[in-house]
């Protein structure tokens, strides 16, 4: 649950104590994370273990919620981190590999060989 009647001193104590919030892209909705970013934009709301069919609404929430980021662990569409950094930041993509429930290789490989110039930035390792 993460409605406001449930969470929001939740909320009010991570904002508070500048602390992320991360929320699992499987059992997250879109609508949920845009409400969220909404409701308590100084609060940065990460969104991990995303998969392809999000791919649509991520967008949106960059261009919308200027306090939403995304974990790259599971984001596995082509050239899509290059597409984010060149649409938006690379700041807005946050490296994790979610060990020790996957190995790290894939993710350190899509986040090494990513198709980025150094006048671009990085990502947040």
């Amino acid at each position: 649950m993460l409605d406001d009647w449930e969470c929001v001193d939740l909320y009010k104590v991570l904002k508070t104590a500048h602390i992320p919030i991360l929320l699992d892209g499987l059992t997250v909705s879109p609508t949920q994370i845009y409400s969220i970013c909404k409701k308590y934009p100084e609060l940065p709301v990460i969104l991990m273990q995303s998969e392809y069919a999000l791919n649509r609404y991520f967008y949106m929430l960059f261009s919308l919620c200027p306090n939403f980021y995304l974990e790259i662990s599971t984001y596995y569409i082509y050239y899509g981190i290059e597409d984010i950094v060149h649409r938006f930041e690379p700041s807005r993509l946050i490296f994790g590999c979610r060990m020790p429930f996957q190995e790290p290789g894939t993710a350190l490989a899509i986040a090494k060989m990513a198709d980025i110039s150094n006048n671009q930035g990085n990502f947040i390792f």
